[in-house]
């Protein structure tokens, strides 16, 4: 009975201090050059666009139309990402005259909404073990 318990408890401990490795494929980038960019955010504050409010950020790379960010050490638990293919490397989304995204971009669950971004519950996902998300850029 002692190592019953003796094992939940050994269990329990590693599963609450887990890290975990979160990949994020953006399909659909304009071409291959420029940067693609990822930020995973675990609550709403600040989601989709302050990366002051970002758990993590990633500069990612490029290869065949897909983006790939990596994110390492993350603990369980909900995470929402949002990303854009920084065409010309200026580290921002750039925009037209009403807001429109002139970069490509895209959410977690291919989250969206007709004129503004998702809300971090629309985007939202359960981290569990190691995992990669893909998302379809608009």
């Amino acid at each position: 009975m002692k190592t019953i318990i003796l094992l939940a408890l050994t269990v329990s401990y590693q599963m609450a201090f887990a890290q975990f490795t979160l990949v994020v494929k953006g399909n659909g980038t304009t071409n291959n050059a420029g940067t693609y960019r990822c930020l995973i955010f675990s609550g709403p504050s600040g989601f989709p666009k302050d990366p002051t409010q970002a758990k993590q950020f990633d500069n990612g790379t490029i290869a065949a139309n897909t983006g790939t960010c990596i994110f390492k050490n993350l603990p369980a638990g909900t995470y929402a990402v949002s990303t854009y293919h920084d065409k010309n490397n200026n580290q921002k989304l750039d925009t037209g005259l009403f807001g429109a995204p002139k970069e490509k971009y895209g959410f977690s669950n291919d989250a969206s909404k007709p004129f503004s971004p998702p809300d971090f519950a629309e985007a939202a996902f359960q981290l569990k073990s190691n995992s990669q998300i893909n998302i379809k850029l608009k």
